[in-house]
């Protein structure tokens, strides 16, 4: 099942040509009031994400993307 951006406008979808330009997708968060902010902010009457609703990274602030720490 493809994996498009919620957003709307957005035509963005994970796959190799995205992550070749650098676009990273992002889960809405499981916190409450972010998962609200998130879906605020997305402008879409009615739109309740699902545990697979993505956000692309086009849609953020650099500083506002964390950057995953993985420790082998």
């Amino acid at each position: 099942m493809p994996d498009f951006c919620a957003t709307f406008g957005c035509s963005n979808e994970r796959n190799l040509k995205t992550k070749q330009q650098g676009i990273t997708f992002h889960k809405f968060p499981s916190d409450k009031q972010r998962r609200q902010s998130w879906t605020i902010a997305l402008r879409k009457e009615g739109f309740e994400p699902k545990h697979r609703t993505l956000m692309c990274s086009c849609h953020f602030r650099p500083e506002d993307i964390l950057p995953l720490c993985i420790i082998f």
